[in-house]
């Protein structure tokens, strides 16, 4: 696996912008810096690229780590020094940046199942499981053999496998921004570990 950007520019990038405190909430200041310059770094094209290893997965997760408590020292570092990475996550309202990646994936995933304009690559990347009923559940994906380990992470296999871990009442949801709403509620992290 091999990031298309480099994960240690990135990281002093996230040093090196001039965060002020221009707002009465200065939280909310350092999270609009992270969701507009430094995540859309870090999420840009993730469907192709997205990571497998636990490794490379805790080396994207550090630059948001780093930036969060680079973030809460200029606020106030006597009043927050000793949160933790969780608790960082819920003061500045963001989510991990894997549970992200999970919703990335989940999000193409319906669009391609249920949006009519991009039905044509429906038969390019999964297929209904002819065994999905009642019992086991609606709208199950067949997840497509994988002979190696790069395969297994491709995209349709992953996102397959995620979509079929999803509560049933979720993947028979119509409509997109619903479907949005339910997902990321959801410890899709968790969930992925089953």
């Amino acid at each position: 696996y091999t990031a298309p950007h480099n994960f240690r520019s990135i990281s002093k990038f996230a040093c090196l912008v001039p965060l002020k405190h221009y707002s009465k909430n200065p939280s909310n200041s350092y999270r609009k810096c992270l969701t507009t310059y430094i995540r859309p770094i870090l999420e840009y094209a993730s469907i192709v690229w997205s990571p497998c290893s636990q490794v490379s997965i805790e080396r994207l997760e550090k630059i948001q780590r780093r930036f969060t408590k680079i973030a809460l020292w200029k606020i106030d570092y006597s009043k927050y020094s000793r949160l933790t990475y969780e608790d960082r996550l819920t003061l500045f309202e963001l989510k991990t940046l894997q549970h992200r990646r999970f919703v990335i994936d989940l999000v193409e995933t319906f669009k391609i199942l249920r949006c009519k304009q991009i039905s044509p690559l429906f038969v390019d990347f999964f297929k209904f499981n002819p065994r999905s009923g009642s019992r086991s559940g609606s709208f199950l994906l067949q997840i497509p053999f994988a002979s190696n380990a790069s395969l297994s992470n491709s995209f349709p296999v992953r996102a397959a496998r995620l979509w079929n871990l999803l509560p049933n009442d979720i993947r028979e949801i119509q409509s997109l921004f619903i479907f949005k709403k339910r997902i990321d509620v959801l410890d899709l992290t968790a969930l992925s570990r089953r």
